[in-house]
């Protein structure tokens, strides 16, 4: 298939390593859907180049390029364009997180460069440090032809073509951020939430959840974690449960959310690394779960769901890219919500809201729930599918623009961290190590 200019465009950020295999600069990964060797080639590429043979791995490999990429991005993100590319045809990777992945790279590459050649120039210097000023002729070869060929992607696109995507500017001269109104002390939200938990400016309770914070990190999906803790404790839980021994299978799930902070921390919330915070949060989510456990009807529910998971059916479309069919889908939705729903009264009469160490609202720690469940079924829906879940699920926020405001900048009370503290404020969280801190006095913990 042709890609549209701004696909192009970003893959021609890739071309450098795409052009030294050998392989198409125009195509995802350099390899076409039909190729029979492109899985092979794809995995042989990644092994022995990166030392990559699962999707962890490529996580974290990708994860170093686009942190390095704070310096001189160039080498660095013209192999995350052409890595994100191989993940993909290798089946690592769907393919929406492959194109959030790479267009990312692609605008952070056109804000960083005014030209392709200037990109050019920064990619030989990128690759010549690495390689300690060795030349190596197939690198020298695709790049005089990425730059004089007629045909290459370097003189049909022009640097400036618009990619469609915006990235996070702090030092932009005005901010975006959720509109959010603190339920607590009726305070407008000032200034960006660094994670999808949203604080008060003013007194630091947890007033909203921000999903599309949450899903800014492609890679960071928190459903597959769980999946993964959890099937390593199912036979001890589904043991615990046949005895009907409730404190086997609370001391159980503490440490399945133990873990899962662990493993998935950018899904939790910054708060979690206090300590005393963190073990009134697994403390909180491992009760709920013992609730629904041990609920007759839950466990209906549950059983709903399940049976609606089996009745799926997915079609592939390309090595990777997998959507799923509509009817059964529609169906396994109205289960979770009904779960959901169902859930969420037994929660209200067994008190679990209230065990939420930020005494958060229902709604919000709704909202946070159901992101899991949206996040981890976005890349197999078609675009009206994925608006009308994220609708549903109460998750689409309306976001605004404003000045960065002004404020005072103090030391943490307990790590010694920089936290910005508005006019007015008397409580606020620390970005560094997740206490409450009370401004009054001093900036001490609460």
């Amino acid at each position: 298939m042709a890609y549209p200019d701004h696909q192009l465009w970003a893959l021609a950020v890739g071309a450098p390593v795409i052009r030294t295999e050998g392989h198409d600069v125009s195509l995802l990964g350099g390899r076409r859907n039909d190729d029979p060797q492109s899985v092979g080639w794809c995995q042989y590429a990644l092994k022995t180049l990166y030392g990559v043979e699962s999707r962890p791995q490529l996580e974290r490999a990708l994860t170093f390029l686009f942190q390095r990429a704070g310096g001189p991005p160039a080498w660095d993100l013209a192999r995350a364009v052409a890595v994100s590319g191989w993940g993909f045809r290798a089946g690592f990777f769907q393919e929406l997180e492959t194109w959030q992945l790479v267009m990312t790279a692609a605008a952070m590459v056109q804000r960083a460069y005014p030209s392709w050649d200037a990109f050019a120039d920064a990619y030989e210097a990128g690759r010549s440090a690495w390689a300690k000023g060795a030349p190596h002729e197939p690198t020298a070869r695709a790049l005089a032809w990425l730059r004089t060929d007629a045909e290459s992607p370097w003189r049909r696109l022009p640097w400036s073509l618009d990619l469609g995507i915006t990235l996070f500017d702090a030092k932009a001269a005005k901010v975006r951020f959720k509109r959010t109104t603190c339920p607590t002390c009726g305070a407008p939200k000032q200034r960006p939430s660094p994670t999808a938990y949203v604080y008060c400016d003013y007194c630091g309770a947890l007033c909203d959840f921000d999903f599309a914070r949450a899903c800014e990190k492609p890679l960071e999906r928190p459903g597959p974690v769980y999946e993964q803790l959890l099937a390593g404790l199912e036979p001890s839980l589904d043991d615990a449960m046949a005895r009907g021994d409730v404190d086997a299978y609370r001391t159980l799930q503490r440490e399945l959310y133990d873990a899962y902070v662990d493993a998935a921390p950018g899904s939790c919330s910054p708060r979690v690394r206090d300590p005393a915070y963190r073990a009134k949060y697994v403390a909180c989510a491992a009760e709920g779960a013992v609730v629904r456990a041990f609920d007759a009807q839950s466990k209906e529910h549950e059983a709903a769901v399940a049976r609606a998971t089996k009745g799926l059916a997915f079609a592939q479309l390309a090595p990777g890219v997998i959507r799923v069919a509509t009817q059964p889908w529609e169906a396994l939705v109205d289960a979770v919500f009904a779960q959901q729903e169902y859930d969420a009264t037994l929660f209200d009469a067994r008190g679990i809201w209230e065990l939420n160490p930020d005494g958060a609202s229902r709604a919000v720690q709704r909202r946070a729930g159901l992101s899991m469940f949206v996040q981890g079924w976005l890349p197999m829906l078609e675009e009206a599918q994925a608006r009308a879940l994220v609708e549903r699920a109460g998750l689409r926020g309306e976001y605004v623009e404003a000045d960065p405001v002004q404020g005072e900048t103090r030391s943490c009370g307990s790590c010694g961290g920089p936290t910005l503290v508005l006019p007015g404020a008397k409580r606020v969280v620390c970005e560094h190590c997740g206490r409450k801190l009370d401004v009054v006095a001093m900036m001490k913990p609460c």
